[in-house]
């Protein structure tokens, strides 16, 4: 009995160990024209969200232990498909409006942190003035989009050549 344990212990710390060789994605790419807010604004989203939801995240240490590093891996690519700070596709036109709405969202719910529990990264704690003043950022309109050009005064379709 005590060497079936000894032998499965052997083998568990075996996999343990080949485990640490299996490649994750842990790479920062550049940012690509980051998101345009105030200065008041981009403090605090520095501060509390750019670990997570921004290419520029300092990775802890469990962030290189597996398997919990499997874990914190996925949940940085998750957070920054929902909302990245350093690209331009979450930030203009509707896409600025969705993650305005997102962070309305999470500002005006009971505990912020709920949505973030990644082990080695802290949680986002805002004080009452951070949390106001990025939700009058939130709540302000969106900037203005251009408008569709029209074809003349009788909003005729355009001919193709």
């Amino acid at each position: 009995m005590e060497s079936r344990r000894s032998t499965v212990a052997g083998w568990l710390v075996i996999i343990l160990m080949l485990c640490q060789f299996v490649p994750l994605d842990r790479v920062n790419p550049p940012a690509i024209n980051p998101a345009q807010v105030p200065p008041e604004v981009r403090g605090i989203l520095e501060n509390q969200c750019d670990q997570c939801h921004s290419n520029s995240t300092r990775w802890p240490k469990t962030a290189y232990i597996a398997p919990l590093s499997w874990y914190v891996v996925h949940k940085v690519q998750l957070a920054r498909q929902n909302m990245n700070l350093s690209q331009p596709g979450n930030t203009t036109g509707s896409g600025e409006l969705l993650w305005k709405k997102e962070l309305q969202r999470l500002l005006v719910s009971a505990d912020l942190s709920k949505h973030a529990t990644i082990p080695g990264f802290n949680r986002p704690y805002l004080t009452a003035d951070e949390r106001k003043t990025l939700l009058e950022w939130s709540s302000s309109p969106e900037t203005e989009q251009p408008q569709s050009l029209k074809n003349s005064a009788r909003n005729r379709p355009d001919r193709t050549p």
